[in-house]
């Protein structure tokens, strides 16, 4: 896995679909890029960097709940333009 650098590139190695599971609207920053991904009631789903899929899936609500759905992604580069 690739090392945080001062350069990071959004989708570099590629992007996964994760799916929120909250009712909370809030911004969730992935911990290996930084971006800062939208989600909430309106917006269940999006397509986020790869490299922060593992940190994302972990992530548990005051409850001990999941707050996202998604698969830790290995190999190819997925394109987000296709499905």
């Amino acid at each position: 896995m690739p090392t945080r650098s001062s350069t990071v590139i959004f989708g570099q190695y590629g992007l996964a679909k994760v799916e929120y599971l909250a009712e909370v609207n809030g911004k969730w920053k992935g911990m290996e890029t930084g971006t800062l991904y939208p989600f909430g009631r309106d917006r269940r789903t999006c397509w986020v960097d790869k490299r922060d899929v593992p940190a994302l899936i972990m992530a548990k609500g005051p409850e001990g709940e999941r707050l996202f759905s998604g698969s830790p992604v290995q190999g190819n580069q997925t394109d987000a333009t296709q499905g």
